[in-house]
């Protein structure tokens, strides 16, 4: 029982049961309890990767954008590799939606510095500042950065993301060309593709 007991006591007080704990704790709108878990887990081990990546993630997806923002950048010196960029991608989520245009121009452009010459990774990189501009309702940078996520891996949801763009900004033209190139995939969603070509295409189309 003493072997049991110790056991379940070791289990609960670990770093992994801790961050588990923080994730439920924050979906149930806990948001105090769920930073108090990782205090903890920090405590011990400071430079514990996935603790310092839960919670920039917490405070972001709590709307604790200033708090995800520096919770981010003191976690960057401490990691590398994958963790390293998922702490800048949630400092650039974090200051694009407190308007700070350069500090975000300057995270996006060491996000490419660490991309390389890497597709996958460059195509990861347009495609958070084009999620990033379309939360701050700035469409046309989305689009251009779609275009260049696009070009380095040309995935059928993200010319669907350009048509729909090109469509709510009016530019009937290209939105019927880029529904076109979808309807031509052959994919199971073809045929919603092609009514939209179609429906631009029209001279009473909307």
């Amino acid at each position: 029982a003493e072997f049991l007991d110790s056991v379940l006591v070791r289990e609960f007080d670990s770093p992994q049961a801790r961050e588990r704990r923080a994730w439920r704790f924050q979906r149930q709108g806990k948001l105090a309890e769920s930073l108090a878990e990782l205090a903890k887990v920090l405590r011990r081990e400071p430079k514990r990767p996935r603790a310092l990546v839960i919670r920039a993630q917490i405070l972001l997806e709590a709307g604790r954008m200033p708090e995800a923002a520096r919770a981010a950048r003191l976690g960057l010196g401490l990691v590398d590799d994958a963790d390293h960029r998922a702490l800048l991608a949630i400092e650039a989520r974090a200051l694009g939606a407190l308007g700070d245009d350069k500090g975000l121009r300057n995270v996006l452009d060491t996000l490419q510095g660490l991309a390389g010459a890497d597709p996958v990774l460059l195509t990861q990189r347009y495609l958070l500042e084009a999620d990033i501009a379309r939360a701050n309702r700035r469409p046309g940078h989305a689009f251009r950065a779609l275009s260049q996520a696009f070009e380095l891996n040309d995935d059928p949801a993200t010319l669907r993301q350009m048509a729909e763009l090109a469509d709510s900004l009016g530019h009937r033209n290209e939105a019927a060309r880029l529904f076109d190139r979808l309807c031509r995939l052959g994919s199971p969603d073809t045929v919603g593709m092609c009514a939209k070509r179609d429906a631009l295409r029209s001279p009473g189309g909307p």
